[in-house]
């Protein structure tokens, strides 16, 4: 795997599944994420709700490890149900970051209601799940700072008379489970200020257009980088010619993290000190990074790399791996190029000449590496009950399969805010 500066050691979390969902505000800038867990006990991943596994510490944890990466201003929601809200639970999470959600099987009590209350006065924001107009929750609403409409499946006229309802309160309207942008555009124009779905990972394809000058070139990099016989030399060149990515390449190895007792100031001696296979994976790193120069961008680069670098690290736990570890790699860092690009994948693949696992698994059709791609997007988007029921098939048992997936958002994070793309 690539050569990269140390990260926090992962194994208080080593029981944790932890999915992090991006929140985009109204200009496509991510204001923070949705947090979910389940833990891992034995053989099994726990549900939430399960009374043992919907402790404080859980909670305490998945935080630990989700708001890695954190940028200053930007939040985190967390599902509360009613026992963790009577527990004062959140009191352990700091209110200039955390937001208590209060999930929709939440009744409105008088004990709960105090809760609330008391958590607004320890300077504590709320958030109101599932809301759709529901009479007896007039005192929630009261307390709530964010209202979360599920839209999915929602009428656009349901949509727009429930905003209208709602914005007569001074909560902010925050969509949930948008799937699409004729969507997001309702709900924006609704006056939703803030959007949570998948739609930001699906590919937005514009009929005719095709891919630029520049792009093109990275894909033609990717597809020399894809290959098993890769030529060193012939990449080593192009990276020579690349100004850009010689400094990054350079600065990253020059970085503190590296002790080098040497300054490497050349890419013949950066690629003798890397090798071909960790030049490679650096390449793709930095090359998929170069596709995402938005917010929305560097989520996908993020999950993608998250992805790549889990199933490279799982791969040697399985029984029978489809792929090398390379080849897994591959696969996770590929599987949104499709969104990253905005160019539907059956016609980006041919530029890479993958094998025929790999094609069929980005593509979605079958193969015996599907299963492995359709755990960690499970895992990516918080579908804890597919992911049990992958984790099975393939044969991985859930405690390490959590402490993989931990060090890899933790490794993945650590590129992200590197900002060098490695």
């Amino acid at each position: 795997m690539p050569t990269t500066p140390p990260i926090a050691n992962p194994s208080a979390f080593h029981a944790i599944f932890v999915a992090r969902q991006p929140i985009f505000d109204r200009d496509q800038h991510v204001w923070g994420y949705e947090l979910l867990f389940r833990q891992a006990q034995g053989d099994q991943i726990a549900r939430i709700d399960d009374p043992d596994a919907a402790t404080a510490r859980v909670i305490a944890d998945g935080f630990a490890l989700g708001s890695q990466g954190l940028a200053p201003e930007q939040k985190i929601l967390i599902n509360f149900p009613a026992r963790l809200l009577l527990s004062r639970s959140a009191l352990a999470l700091p209110s200039s970051i955390c937001i208590p959600e209060i999930l929709e099987t939440v009744q409105p009590e008088p004990a709960v209601l105090k809760a609330c209350a008391g958590l607004k006065k320890e300077g504590y924001q709320l958030a109101l799940d599932d809301f759709v107009g529901q009479p007896g929750y007039e005192a929630l609403l009261a307390l709530a700072d964010i209202v979360k409409v599920d839209v999915l499946g929602m009428e656009p006229a349901t949509i727009i008379a429930l905003s209208r309802a709602l914005l007569r309160s001074k909560a902010v309207l925050l969509a949930e489970k948008v799937e699409n942008k004729e969507v997001h555009d309702l709900c924006r124009a609704c006056g939703f200020q803030l959007f949570q779905g998948f739609y930001f990972s699906k590919p937005q394809v514009i009929p005719g257009r095709t891919l630029s000058t520049g792009n093109m070139a990275k894909l033609q990099l990717l597809g020399q980088l894809a290959r098993d016989d890769y030529d060193v030399g012939r990449v080593a060149q192009t990276v020579t010619q690349d100004p850009s990515l010689s400094f990054r390449l350079l600065r990253h190895l020059n970085s503190a993290a590296f002790h080098l007792a040497r300054k490497v100031d050349s890419i013949p001696q950066a690629v003798a000190f890397l090798g071909g296979r960790a030049l490679r994976q650096w390449l793709l790193v930095a090359t998929l990074s170069d596709m995402g120069d938005s917010d929305r961008g560097q989520e996908l680069f993020y999950s993608s790399v998250l992805r790549g670098r889990f199933l490279a690290t799982c791969s040697h736990r399985m029984p029978r791996p489809a792929l090398s570890e390379d080849g897994f790699f591959l696969l996770g860092v590929f599987s949104q190029l499709d969104a990253l690009l905005g160019q539907p994948m059956d016609e980006i693949l041919p530029a890479l000449g993958l094998s025929d696992v790999l094609e069929q698994a980005l593509l979605c059709t079958g193969g015996p590496a599907a299963k492995a791609l359709d755990l960690a997007k499970a895992l990516s988007i918080g579908d804890f009950d597919t992911a049990a029921r992958l984790l099975l098939y393939l044969g991985l048992p859930p405690e390490e399969t959590a402490a993989l997936h931990a060090q890899a958002s933790l490794w993945a994070r650590a590129l992200l805010d590197a900002g060098d793309g490695a």
